[in-house]
């Protein structure tokens, strides 16, 4: 992927497109990959009180791929359950489901209310990757369009469970009713190898929140912290001397759009 530093791949923050721009502009591409098998997952979203009669929404919906998935893995969940908005929604006969329609709207301008549960899979696009192709999305205070889509599910839904970048468990940012995060080691989408997860919030204040790597619960954010640190404090301080002719490690740190050139090399190169 050519942009693999600043966006990802998306279920459908606009439809299927015929132009690579236009996709990068809006951050949208398509979700091939059912991240929602996982035990942790199925546990959370069974264990909802009353899950069967509350009401679902997909918010940035594309073919409505998501919601085919979760019909398939959560039978128990009636279809009239869910309603699917997109901003470019495809055309009905794209439709993965039909019994859901897709319903136009910008749902980062104008979020649907009166839902229980979302889960999405929302746009990501990197405000400086904006800025530099010179994008007109406004981004408020936050640096990626995800963050700017969990800003509005968080305010509008109980329980919410997002497909987005990796990168967010180390930003500090919406972890207050998070719940736990899902590494995806899945082949997730067409376009790209974006390393991402399924980040689950629930409808109470939480202090601390699980890490899974696909079905292996790696331990909490705080005990995973612990450890970096007691691991850290073991390791001998080094003196480091940078742009030393003789060094042993270089670093190539100029970027490209037709392949990976970002690297360690050995010193010698």
């Amino acid at each position: 992927m050519s942009y693999e530093t600043d966006i990802v791949m998306e279920a459908g923050h606009s439809g299927r497109t015929s132009f690579v721009n236009s996709k990068i502009e809006l951050g949208q591409f398509y979700t091939r990959t059912n991240p929602f098998a996982y035990p942790r997952f199925v546990e959370w979203l069974r264990g909802i009180p009353n899950v069967s009669s509350l009401k679902f929404v997909e918010p940035f919906a594309g073919s409505n791929s998501i919601i085919k998935m979760l019909v398939e893995t959560f039978p128990e969940i009636p279809m009239e359950a869910w309603s699917a908005f997109d901003i470019h929604p495809e055309a009905q006969e794209s439709n993965l489901v039909p019994s859901v329609s897709l319903a136009k709207r910008d749902t980062l301008q104008d979020f649907p209310t009166g839902f229980d549960v979302c889960i999405t899979n929302p746009p990501y696009l990197a405000k400086n990757s904006a800025t530099r192709r010179g994008s007109q999305v406004q981004f408020e205070n936050y640096q990626d369009l995800f963050e700017i889509s969990l800003d509005r599910m968080l305010s509008k839904v109980a329980y919410i469970a997002a497909i987005i970048p990796e990168s967010f468990i180390t930003r500090g940012l919406f972890q207050d009713r998070l719940e736990f995060v899902i590494s995806l080691n899945l082949e997730m989408f067409d376009d790209t190898e974006f390393p991402v997860c399924l980040a689950v919030f629930g409808k109470d204040s939480s202090s601390d929140f699980e890490i899974w790597r696909g079905d292996v619960r790696l331990g909490t954010h705080q005990e995973l912290e612990t450890n970096v640190e007691q691991l850290l404090h073991q390791v001998q301080p080094r003196v480091f001397q940078f742009n030393n002719p003789a060094g042993v490690l270089g670093l190539t740190a100029i970027d490209n759009t037709t392949s990976a050139t970002i690297k360690f090399r050995a010193g010698d190169e």
